[in-house]
């Protein structure tokens, strides 16, 4: 999958470990990558949360508040992710794929990250009044057309089947 990454969503990638570190966390979680997300200013995802009113700071105060402290047992190393993460890794393919793109960029990590109940990012930006709908009508405004046409708001929404398939349940 890390091949089908844009270079801004694998900057978000290394990015969240480096905030996982810099909170003293063994583990990259969700909140780690809307750090990184909205620490990547040019990308859609960040363009969409600051036009929402998401700050760094906010996230940050909130992720710190929501995670429990933990020992980094290896600094230097690739860090793993927790489940949460990793859902919202697979998802974010699902998303290109629905929007017609062959590549993951920041929009489509945020549109997967919106849609994981029970992840950290997810509840962050609950309590901010930011929910799924919200954040597919801002990447509306912010996308770029891929073809003659540009996309529907329908695209934004959540498909029947991926609903179905996870039984409304966080994996």
């Amino acid at each position: 999958m890390r091949q089908r990454l844009t270079d801004q969503a694998r900057r978000v990638a290394a990015h969240a470990q480096d905030e996982a570190r810099g909170l003293n966390r063994d583990r990259v979680d969700t909140g780690h990558i809307l750090l990184a997300l909205i620490h990547e200013e040019d990308a859609a995802a960040a363009r969409a949360l600051h036009s929402l009113g998401v700050s760094r700071e906010t996230v940050l105060t909130e992720v710190q508040q929501r995670t429990s402290l933990e020992e980094v047992d290896s600094p230097g190393r690739s860090m793993k992710y927790t489940r949460h993460a990793k859902s919202v890794l697979d998802l974010s393919l699902r998303e290109a794929l629905r929007l017609g793109d062959n590549r993951i960029g920041t929009e489509h990590i945020l549109l997967a990250m919106i849609r994981e109940p029970g992840a950290i990012a997810t509840e962050v930006l609950a309590q901010m009044g930011i929910d799924q709908k919200r954040i597919g009508q801002q990447l509306l405004l912010l996308r770029t057309p891929r073809s003659e046409s540009a996309p529907s708001g329908d695209q934004w929404r959540e498909p029947a089947a991926a609903s179905a398939d996870r039984g409304g349940q966080g994996n």
